[in-house]
């Protein structure tokens, strides 16, 4: 029972230091761990991190008037609509994720989902992020 105890006790612990963390610092954390924000790389791919919200991607980091782009999973050579093949994220809704593909405008072609985070890591980015 005691050892139950201390490892709810260790838990909220470190709760406690993840929600006093400073939204830069954790910011800078997703730059440098997981490529958030950086320019796209030489394959052409960028990662943005966002909220899937009923099943559509919100953009977090941004002003509510920047555009927030949908996924698609086909190529941008693709002769067809990019609704055709839209990645829903029904599956991650609540939930930060970081999707990754080629920037095109108000698409992101190749789209995949390449990180979902967990409850409590979603609500300490979402706070970092102003979302």
């Amino acid at each position: 029972m005691a050892r139950v105890v201390l490892i709810i006790a260790a838990l909220f612990a470190v709760l406690f230091v993840l929600l006093l963390a400073s939204p830069p610092a954790v910011r800078r954390h997703m730059e440098t761990r997981y490529g958030v924000g950086a320019e796209a790389t030489e394959s052409g791919q960028t990662r943005l991190i966002g909220l899937a919200a009923n099943g559509q991607f919100v953009r977090l980091g941004t002003d509510l008037g920047d555009r927030t782009p949908g996924l698609t999973r086909m190529p941008m050579q693709a002769a067809r609509a990019p609704e055709s093949e839209q990645l829903y994220l029904d599956d991650f809704d609540g939930r930060v994720v970081i999707v990754e593909g080629r920037d095109s405008g108000g698409w992101i072609y190749s789209a995949q989902v390449v990180v979902v985070f967990g409850p409590f890591a979603s609500m300490l980015i979402r706070h970092a992020y102003g979302g």
